[in-house]
């Protein structure tokens, strides 16, 4: 057991945001683009502005809410070792992540609140889909493998399966849809985009 085992978690998460905010001001927040649009293509620079830094916010909010989340295993330091290494691998600039490469696996969750946030991952399951939706609900999920060479169909099939259980395990009825099927069996197409739609549990109760 560690004492203050959630204050030495969130010092961690701490020393990341600052690392976090100091990377988005090295890079002029262009690393925050694929929010949003180029600059040949904006129409009012200031709300831009006041966008990319809601932008910032928003992602550094979903990677504290889930750190939190990875707190109630328990103060063990195995786990205290989990959340630092989860943190190692939420970075904007490539140089910042170890070893100078970014972890394999990302997901952005697209057409939530804030509009969109991503985090880095070495397994699928390394995160929880049924609580990033409880605090996003998304509408889009994207997945780029990088160990993944091509996207099949039994693989998307096993991928979609895998996402759908997490999210119905309290009982919500879960549908993804391939939005996107240009990259079925393309070499080097590493990113699939799901549709997603939630019927949560006990809402036509209430209605």
């Amino acid at each position: 057991m560690i004492k203050d085992f959630k204050k030495k978690a969130y010092k961690l998460f701490l020393q990341w945001e600052k690392t976090y905010r100091k990377e988005a001001r090295e890079c002029d927040y262009q690393a925050l683009d694929w929010v949003y649009c180029d600059e040949v293509m904006r129409d009012d620079e200031e709300q831009y502005q006041k966008d990319i830094s809601a932008a910032l916010q928003g992602q550094i909010d979903f990677i504290k809410y889930h750190v939190a989340l990875m707190t109630f295993p328990g103060p063990t330091k195995e786990n205290l070792n989990c959340i630092e290494r989860f943190l190692s691998m939420q970075h904007l600039i490539d140089e910042y992540f170890p070893d100078g490469e970014r972890p394999p696996v990302t997901i952005t969750f697209w057409g939530g609140c804030p509009i969109c946030a991503r985090v880095y991952v070495e397994e699928l399951s390394d995160i929880d889909f049924e609580d990033s939706y409880a605090y996003l609900y998304f509408s889009t999920i994207s997945i780029s493998d990088r160990t993944c060479k091509r996207w099949t169909l039994i693989r998307m099939e096993e991928v979609i399966q895998q996402i759908k259980e997490d999210m119905e395990y309290d009982g919500d009825e879960v549908e993804l849809e391939l939005e996107l099927d240009w990259g079925v069996n393309e070499p080097g197409s590493h990113e699939i985009s799901l549709c997603c739609s939630v019927k949560e549990l006990g809402v036509d109760i209430l209605e």
